[in-house]
């Protein structure tokens, strides 16, 4: 029973490790994508757009698939 408790907390920390890692990596891809997104937007239109407007864009097709 010990052994299988030590087991179950190594594995939630482990997971709590992973969700963290995820939950990082998500939040750089965002900051690039919203990057990319204001310089193809001033490029093709010549509009500067907001970091604040990319960021929710980003944001909301990645909530959308």
């Amino acid at each position: 029973a010990a052994a299988d408790a030590e087991v179950a907390s190594k594995i939630a920390a482990a997971e709590a490790r992973i969700q963290a890692a995820s939950n990082a990596a998500l939040a750089e891809i965002e900051t690039v994508a919203a990057e990319a997104a204001r310089d193809m937007v001033a490029r093709i239109s010549g509009v500067d757009a907001s970091e604040d407007a990319a960021r929710n864009a980003v944001k909301a097709a990645l909530a959308h698939g």
